[in-house]
């Protein structure tokens, strides 16, 4: 599958913020109360978010975000890479796409801004999306808990290294 990608537009961010994922993952779940504020958050310019396609058939499966945008307040962040951030609609996840998508958002990131060295914040909850990065040459290298709007929550921080 080849992937397009375009800055978010807010029919894109509108249908973002619809999305409905199943328990354990319904922690990404965007509240109707909260959907103006997260739509709002996807369009701003500043926080790097792409819509990406299916270049085939022109349908949204995926975003993707890079910099602070992809970060979680409380995570040590000293080490110069570039964060990227993911998300792949509800109903393509634990299909095994996970890798071959992710990689596309590193190879658009990397022509992009030039980046070779990434990290990604991950729930740590979420195995899959461990497993997917892991598949990539990411390794985690720290941990952390914060209190965020749905309560306590732990992180894992995954790095790459320049793998060029």
């Amino acid at each position: 599958m080849r992937l397009t990608f375009a800055p978010m537009s807010a029919g894109a961010a509108a249908d973002i913020a619809q999305w409905i994922y199943p328990s354990p993952y319904d922690v990404y779940n965007v509240p109707p109360s909260y959907r103006d504020d997260a739509i709002s958050e996807l369009l701003k310019p500043a926080n790097a978010y792409y819509a990406i396609s299916d270049d085939s058939s022109g349908e949204l499966i995926g975003f993707c975000c890079f910099g602070i945008s992809a970060q979680v307040p409380g995570g040590d962040y000293a080490a110069p890479a570039l964060d990227v951030g993911v998300g792949l609609r509800p109903d393509l996840t634990g299909r095994r796409f996970g890798p071959d998508f992710i990689a596309a958002i590193l190879d658009f990131a990397n022509a992009l801004v030039n980046a070779a060295v990434f990290r990604a914040t991950i729930a740590a909850f979420n195995e899959r999306s461990q497993r997917a990065f892991g598949k990539l040459g990411f390794e985690k290298i720290g941990e952390f808990s914060n209190e965020g709007p749905k309560g306590r929550r732990d992180w894992v921080i995954m790095f790459r290294p320049d793998a060029q």
